[in-house]
């Protein structure tokens, strides 16, 4: 279903000269996203997918979650995180950025060099305690100063541990089933002996609205 759903889409954003750049585009996969690395900028498109935890099963429903994701990430990387944009359909029937009614959604972020990822800088040896200091207090701030939400408590965990069972059910061929059985009671058997202290700071501690 996703692959008819999208396929036109995908290949559109397959082509270097859908973006007019000259260089092959470069594709990354995901359980929930496809992100098209061409020129100076990456393209996530949210793959057509319904999980237990996440629905982005329609154009509206992706759109939505483009638009969720841009200003949520905007907080902490304002600069990296530019627009959602649509991919619509032409008055010629094909695809293009430019004119059209909308039949997909993404999210368009500045491009950066691939050696400024993290584990990218772990291999090398760089991730020092300086710079690991400035990235725990950097996000220890932003946590202080995020929104607060009243949520969480072992109902909600709970529900994060059947649903994650619910995902494996779906690729059993992968994950069979007895592992996936014992791995969730091992982490009920946890949660519960957790509990009182989950509920307590659901109560007493604000939440926040954080990843």
């Amino acid at each position: 279903m996703e692959q008819d759903e999208q396929s036109e889409v995908v290949a559109f954003l397959s082509r270097a000269a859908s973006y007019g750049v000259a260089d092959a585009v470069e594709r990354i996969d995901t359980h929930a996203a496809r992100v098209f690395l061409a020129g100076p900028c990456a393209y996530k498109l949210k793959r057509a997918v319904h999980y237990p935890y996440l629905d982005f099963s329609t154009a509206e429903k992706r759109r939505q979650a483009c638009e969720a994701e841009l200003r949520l990430n905007r907080r902490t990387a304002p600069d990296l995180y530019l627009e959602v944009r649509a991919v619509r359909r032409d008055p010629g029937g094909g695809l293009s950025f430019a004119q059209g009614e909308p039949v997909d959604w993404l999210v368009v972020m500045q491009r950066f060099p691939a050696r400024d990822l993290l584990a990218e800088v772990a291999g090398r040896g760089a991730l020092d305690a300086p710079l690991v200091r400035a990235l725990a207090d950097r996000i220890a701030a932003f946590h202080a100063g995020a929104e607060i939400r009243r949520s969480g408590g072992e109902e909600a965990l709970r529900r994060v541990i059947d649903g994650n069972r619910a995902s494996m059910e779906q690729v059993a061929d992968l994950l069979p089933g007895a592992p996936a059985d014992a791995l969730r009671r091992r982490s009920i058997a946890l949660l519960e002996d957790l509990a009182p202290g989950l509920d307590r700071r659901a109560r007493e501690g604000p939440g926040r609205q954080c990843h």
